[in-house]
C-alpha cells in the first residue's frame, strides 16, 4: 500500500504495518532527500528481539541520505524489494516450524 503521493510504501497484514519505506525531502543544504526503512522487530531472531525489547524498540530503522530525488527514489525501490524478500523468507522459514 502507498500513500497518495507515493512517498510511503507500507507492507501490511490485516491493518497491522509490518514494514515501511518512506521518502521525504528535508531543509538540509545538501543531501536533502531521506529514505527511511522500518521493519517490525518480529521478523528478527530471538537474540535481536531481546536486544530490541530491552531498548524498548519495536522497529529496526535505517535512514540513508541522498543529494537528489532520482537517487533517493532508486534506492527506495531497491529497499522495498529487499524488505519484501526478507519478510517472505522469514514467513516461509517460520511456516515450516
Amino acid at each position: 500500500m502507498a500513500d497518495a503521493r507515493g512517498d510511503v510504501h507500507r507492507l501490511e497484514d490485516r491493518g497491522a504495518v509490518l514494514a515501511l519505506v518512506s521518502l521525504r525531502e528535508t531543509k538540509a543544504p545538501k543531501n536533502r532527500w531521506r529514505v527511511k526503512s522500518c521493519v517490525s522487530f518480529l521478523y528478527f531472531g530471538a537474540a535481536r528481539q531481546r536486544s530490541l525489547e530491552r531498548s524498548r524498540k519495536q522497529w529496526v530503522v535505517k535512514t540513508r541520505r541522498f543529494p537528489d530525488r532520482a537517487a533517493a527514489e532508486a534506492h527506495a525501490g531497491r529497499k522495498r524489494e529487499e524488505i519484501l524478500r526478507f519478510v517472505r523468507a522469514r514467513e516461509k522459514a517460520t511456516a515450516g516450524k
